[in-house]
């Protein structure tokens, strides 16, 4: 079956759901996307070093308002949206819906990490004091490792530069397409192993640590 165009969307309705978020000054809401399916699954909204107090901003729809963010942008503070893909996804854009409030940060910073890979900065922006859209566009490309079922991401959000005031989160979008990968058991291959090479004229090639580009025996491409 084809793949379609997948999302998740993230707006912490007012509603209960297997997971929520709460706090004492603020109410309750859903902390799952819509948008789960069989290929692409988002998980909750997790915080690091912050706190996170939903509160309505329009009828039955919630913002997280967060605080404790920090003047310079550390790992000790951030907030953190992870998902898997069962089949190998492009992630084609990520829109985030956000303000600053009084006193708040100034800057957001927007990281992804793969398959627990160290994360790697998409964009960093200014934010504005009403909501607006800040929208990433190619965040990269996510797809299981040879003998994993399914491929993970984690968005990080890293709002900084303020003066003790919070950062408002009103929706995440991830905005995902199939993505087409040659020979993606071979990117997690070893550099060495004990499977037949050839070169491009399909010549036997000797295992050395010179880097080239070889055939294996099922004449799928090596780039070593």
């Amino acid at each position: 079956m084809a793949l379609q165009a997948q999302s998740l969307d993230y707006r912490w309705p007012n509603q209960p759901c297997a997971q929520v978020l709460s706090c004492d000054t603020g109410c309750t809401a859903c902390n799952l996307p819509d948008g789960n399916s069989a290929v692409l699954l988002g998980t909750n909204l997790g915080a690091v070093g912050v706190d996170v107090c939903p509160h309505p901003v329009e009828l039955g729809d919630n913002a997280l308002f967060t605080f404790g963010w920090p003047v310079i942008a550390d790992n000790d503070h951030k907030l953190l949206i992870s998902g898997l893909a069962f089949q190998p996804l492009h992630i084609d854009s990520v829109i985030v819906r956000h303000r600053s409030g009084s006193d708040g940060p100034e800057r957001l910073r927007v990281s992804i990490s793969v398959n627990g890979a160290a994360p790697e900065l998409v964009s960093d922006v200014y934010v504005q004091t009403m909501f607006t859209l800040s929208t990433f566009t190619d965040v990269g490309v996510v797809a299981a490792p040879e003998g994993n079922v399914s491929g993970m991401f984690q968005i990080e959000l890293q709002a900084y530069q303020g003066s003790g005031g919070n950062w408002d989160l009103d929706e995440v979008r991830i905005v995902t397409s199939p993505a087409t990968l040659t020979g993606i058991s071979e990117l997690n291959a070893p550099r060495y192993s004990d499977i037949p090479r050839y070169d491009l004229l399909g010549r036997p090639a000797p295992r050395t640590d010179i880097d080239g580009v070889f055939f294996d025996r099922s004449k799928r491409i090596r780039v070593q």
